[in-house]
């Protein structure tokens, strides 16, 4: 049940972001794949899945990851108005998929 979610919200904000998800996953570090990665941390946690287990599905062995993602989301949230309209984006497909 939770990869089937990890991979909807993995394939929205791939397909919204026009990332890769596998780019989305990786440890890079460009503005475009730190604010993807960030969107689906953020959506992964509003739809109730446990920081440990995000983590562990981003293959990461601290919950660093999590935080510094969290903070990036706010953080790009506050400062940029396309940032917001794709994460609006991104919550209409979701909720129209349950």
């Amino acid at each position: 049940m939770k990869s089937e979610l990890f991979a909807k919200i993995l394939n929205v904000v791939s397909e919204t972001t026009e990332l890769s998800t596998e780019v989305i996953l990786s440890k890079c570090k460009s503005d475009e794949c730190v604010a993807a990665r960030a969107l689906f941390v953020h959506f992964c946690r509003v739809k109730g899945i446990p920081t440990c287990i995000i983590r562990d599905y981003l293959g990461r062995k601290r919950n660093d990851c999590i935080t510094n993602a969290h903070s990036a989301y706010y953080a790009f949230h506050k400062s940029s108005l396309y940032f917001r309209d794709i994460a609006d984006a991104i919550e209409r497909k979701l909720s129209s998929m349950v």
